[in-house]
């Protein structure tokens, strides 16, 4: 699985890579998604559709794709 952000805290306590990659590192990806943003680099980015990824992203205007009834995904583009 990429290391997408958990959607809720349960599932955080439980993901093996939420432990390995987590908050911090989800901070500092947005970091790169700007840098790349800002040196007009075309930057695509998936993410679990959570109030967390929305918030980062949210200047970005991510889509929410319906994976299925349960899970959703938000696609980030500066494009």
């Amino acid at each position: 699985n990429p290391p997408y952000y958990p959607a809720t805290k349960k599932e955080a306590k439980v993901s093996e890579a939420f432990k390995h990659f987590g908050e911090k590192d989800h901070l500092r990806l947005q970091d790169i998604f700007e840098a790349l943003d800002r040196k007009k680099c075309f930057v695509l980015h998936s993410n679990s559709c959570t109030p967390f990824a929305r918030r980062q992203y949210k200047d970005y205007k991510p889509e929410i794709v319906e994976l299925s009834r349960a899970d959703k995904e938000i696609i980030v583009r500066n494009y």
